[in-house]
Formats: structure tokens, C-alpha cells, sequence
């Protein structure tokens, strides 16, 4: 868990905000500029690096969804909407307010993005050696004695898998199972039987040798239809 003055500081900052300007006479569209460019931006460095605890997103929520409804930070105030609606966007009744948690995965994501693309080369081989020495960032576990970091990251691992395709050129250097390369948008993964011996086979195995083709012969050996 992040230190308890990093938690403190996140909720206070914020109720601190709210609190100077609970007595101002502030129209329904200051506050949602209020709220959208300063209030929410509080938490966006540490929901970068660190996995903010569920408890700490909803209490920071709290306090501006009291604000919004004209109970400044102080929680007076009759609530006629719950914070998760007014983050549906406008088109679907809400008002486009973030939801922390879910935004806090997403700021995580980014960081799995630039290792899993080498973005910092310094920072991708130490995490690298650390933590996935042998396999890359999809392939990533948990591993002993892991820092509250790299705990963090792997938190957006499953929505990197789910929205990352891997473009695969010749395809010398993609695992058919082990990587998201089908371009599908519900799942890049093949979800044929996964023969041991065919373990190490990559996507050039599936092709003619020597041709930029399909070797329909082989997609129809080992692929399902779903796969084909």
C-alpha cells in the first residue's frame, strides 16, 4: 500500500479545494469547470504511477459529488444523482465527470504502453530485468517481493491485452498464442487448442515459405473456425 500521508494528501487536497469554494456563489456551469480542471486533475500524478485504493476514490468522489449538489465539501445536501451516473457521458444523462478508479487504471495503462514499446529504454531494462527477464510486459507476473509500482502496472495488464493488436510483418518474431495479433476487437487471441508441440510455432509457421501468403493447409489443421 502507498504511505498513509500520500492517501491523506489526496483526499485533503481536494476537500481543500471544495472548502474555498463551498461559500462562493458559483453557477451550475462554474462548477463543472470547477470540478473538471481543478478538483479532478488533484490525484492525476500519483494515479500515474501508483493503484489508488478503491476506499480513497470513492471519498474523494463523495466530496465533489456534495459539492456539485450545493453541499460544498461539507456532505449537506440531498444527492439526486450518484457519482458513477454523472460520469456517463452527456449524450447518455451524465455529465462527463471522471470516474477515479477507472481513470486511475487507464493512467496506469499507459505506463504497461511505454513498457511494453520500450518507451523509456533505461526504465524498460530495469523492469524488465526485475520483474519479466524472460517474456514480455503481456506475459508479465507478479513475481516475489514486488514493489507497490510494479503492482500497480500489472493491475492494467488485462486492459492492455484487450485493446493492444500486435502488428506482425513477416511474423518471425510473433508466438501465435502467446500474443494479441488477430484483428479482432473482442480478442486478438487465438482461442484454438494449443497442441504442446506446437508451443514455440510462430505466425511465419503459418505462412508458404517464401510467400506473403496463408498456407490453407495448415490454418485448417490446427486453427478453429472462429481463428480461421
Amino acid at each position: 500500500m502507498p504511505s498513509e500521508p500520500i492517501i491523506k494528501f489526496l483526499v485533503e487536497r481536494v476537500g481543500q479545494k471544495l472548502q474555498g469554494w463551498q461559500h462562493k456563489s458559483i453557477s451550475r456551469g462554474g462548477k463543472l469547470v470547477l470540478l473538471k480542471t481543478a478538483a479532478q486533475t488533484v490525484p492525476n500524478f500519483w494515479m500515474s504511477l501508483l493503484l489508488v485504493p478503491a476506499e480513497i476514490c470513492n471519498s474523494i468522489q463523495r466530496q465533489m459529488n456534495a459539492f456539485w449538489w450545493g453541499g460544498g465539501g461539507s456532505g449537506r445536501g440531498i444527492k439526486w444523482l450518484a457519482w458513477d451516473r454523472l460520469c456517463n457521458a452527456k449524450e447518455d444523462g451524465g455529465l462527463g465527470f471522471k470516474n477515479l478508479k477507472l481513470f486511475n487504471i487507464v493512467m496506469l495503462a499507459k505506463q504497461g504502453w511505454r513498457l511494453l514499446n520500450n518507451a523509456n529504454p533505461l526504465v524498460t531494462s530495469l523492469m524488465k530485468a526485475r520483474y519479466f527477464p524472460h517474456t514480455d510486459f503481456l506475459n508479465a507476473k507478479l513475481g516475489a517481493n514486488p514493489s507497490y509500482t510494479w503492482r500497480s502496472i500489472l493491475e492494467a495488464q488485462d486492459v492492455i491485452k484487450q485493446g493492444c493488436r500486435k502488428r506482425i510483418g513477416d511474423g518471425q518474431s510473433t508466438n501465435i498464442w502467446e500474443v494479441p495479433w488477430l484483428p479482432c476487437r473482442a480478442n486478438g487471441y487465438l482461442t484454438s487448442t494449443a497442441y504442446p508441440e506446437l508451443k514455440e510455432a510462430l505466425v511465419e509457421n503459418l505462412m508458404e515459405v517464401g510467400k506473403s501468403k496463408w498456407d490453407k493447409a495448415v490454418l485448417l489443421d490446427i486453427l478453429n473456425d472462429r481463428d480461421m
